[in-house]
């Protein structure tokens, strides 16, 4: 219900690209402007985004096949309507044309305040008296609460009439624009787009508890439910988000404070530095360094992934973690190559892994322990070059690896769906396209159609000052 909710306030005016009113620049011009301080978690809809991202957003729309009913009509109809009829629901007999496109302004939000569950809305509106007509309309057929009250252009929508205005009063003595810990984190993504969010950890724990998040996570796979309880175990504060397009490609960025220190980082890891073949890829720099620091979290994580760390090492006679630190060095990167014949799971394809090591660990130290640890009677062999050892089954491919001139920045599907910058502290690729039947199997139910519809999908992570981590993903259409 939430989730229809969302999609409604985001859809509900469609593309609109004209003011006739001339409402912008008067009042407030956000929900962090109208929403009280006591706001824990927010998402804000763009919808009369500028031209631009309302073209990339049509032309990706029209590419993947589970956002097609998102695409413009070819007979030019009015997409809106249209999109308002998909999410409308308990609403669906609203006449959108009468009851909802002559009043909705620009921005929509959907938040929690005071920590409790009931959802508030902001919605910015070009005729109040139709506005409230209009939403006493949706109220009474479930959409949105009873509760209503002004401010500006906004009108705040709550439980009853006497919350929303006491949250109008609130808004307006202390906004949540004003608080601390969101203008700070904010700051960070310092870019406008479709979607706006801002959450404190509390209530995206509280939200991920409720029954619809929690049949949604186990939906996605048996990995997911694991991470969530990660994030919901990790010590951090508040997190902020923008989703926009750059370049035709829907482009997400997320930065998250943490309540535990932690240096900015200072190298990179470039994954472009792959050979161009790679249909999927990791990297991470200072490796050693976070294994270091976060030995324990790092072997708890691994273990709710079901990676028995202990046993793994004795196998390979490893020291764990001093053995793995000095692989990782200062830059390791994983790659899988194209398979020569067809397979069906990612471990059949050839694989090759690289380690630079730092200055006080030598390639010998890296080789010594590849050969200890068994992989090379398994078939793994070792090429070497400067300061670079690089791994794989093929002693010619592990040469290539090292020399070639033929790199993942040459090519045009990762230079879309890898997010800039390329280099950063961790990075992940994926081709999914080329990848076919192996990245669809891979995948849980709720998730093949998007695999099958996808080119190619791009991550990259890294530490910021104040302790911030900021993570931007990027995805791509089938070609």
């Amino acid at each position: 219900m939430v989730g229809a909710s969302l999609a409604a306030a985001s859809l509900a005016g469609g593309l609109i690209v004209v003011d006739p009113m001339g409402l912008r620049g008067k009042g407030p011009e956000s929900a962090a402007e109208v929403l009280p301080a006591s706001t824990s978690a927010v998402v804000e809809f763009d919808v009369e985004p500028d031209l631009l991202q309302v073209a990339e957003l049509a032309t990706f729309a029209g590419k993947v096949k589970p956002l097609q009913q998102w695409a413009p009509p070819g007979d030019g109809g009015d997409l809106r309507e249209k999109l308002w009829k998909s999410v409308a629901g308990p609403c669906a007999g609203v006449d959108y044309a009468t009851k909802v496109k002559p009043w909705l302004g620009r921005k929509v939000a959907v938040a929690t305040v005071d920590g409790s569950d009931a959802r508030v809305w902001t919605v910015q509106v070009r005729d109040e008296q139709a506005a409230r007509g209009g939403v006493a309309e949706l109220a009474s057929c479930g959409l949105v609460p009873d509760g209503v009250a002004v401010r500006d252009d906004f009108l705040v929508l709550a439980q009853d009439d006497a919350t929303a205005l006491r949250l109008v009063d609130e808004g307006r003595q202390e906004p949540l624009a004003q608080r601390a810990e969101y203008a700070e984190d904010t700051r960070r993504t310092a870019q406008s787009g479709l979607v706006k969010f801002w959450t404190t950890k509390q209530q995206l724990v509280a939200l991920s508890r409720t029954s619809q998040a929690d049949a949604l996570t186990r939906r996605l796979g048996s990995v997911a439910p694991r991470l969530v309880e990660e994030g919901r175990a990790a010590d951090w504060r508040s997190g902020a988000g923008v989703l926009r397009f750059s370049g035709g490609v829907p482009e997400v960025k997320l930065v998250v404070k943490s309540n535990q220190p932690h240096k900015a980082s200072t190298t990179e890891m470039g994954l472009a530095s792959l050979p161009r073949d790679s249909v999927l890829g990791f990297g991470i720099s200072d490796g050693d360094e976070v294994l270091r620091h976060s030995w324990p979290q790092v072997q708890h994580v691994l273990a709710r992934l079901g990676v028995d760390v202990p046993q793994l090492a004795k196998r390979h006679h490893l020291e764990a973690p001093g053995d793995v630190e000095t692989v990782l060095g200062k830059d390791f990167k994983v790659s899988f190559s194209p398979a020569e014949r067809p397979v069906e799971r990612v471990q059949e394809l050839p694989m090759q892994l690289q380690s630079i090591g730092r200055s006080r660990k030598s390639p010998d130290a890296v080789e010594s322990i590849v050969q200890k640890s068994g992989v090379q009677e398994q078939g793994w062999q070792p090429a070497r070059r400067r300061r670079t050892l690089a791994l794989s089954k093929d002693p010619q491919r592990s040469a290539m690896v090292l020399r070639t001139k033929k790199r993942l920045t040459q090519d045009e599907t990762f230079r879309s769906a890898y997010p800039k910058p390329e280099q950063a502290q961790v990075g992940v690729y994926a081709n999914l396209q080329a990848l076919g039947p192996i990245a669809v199997n891979a995948a849980p139910p709720t998730l093949k159609p998007w695999v099958e519809a996808l080119g190619a999908v791009g991550a990259n992570a890294h530490n910021e000052d104040a302790n911030y981590s900021v993570m931007r993903v990027a995805v791509t259409p089938r070609g």
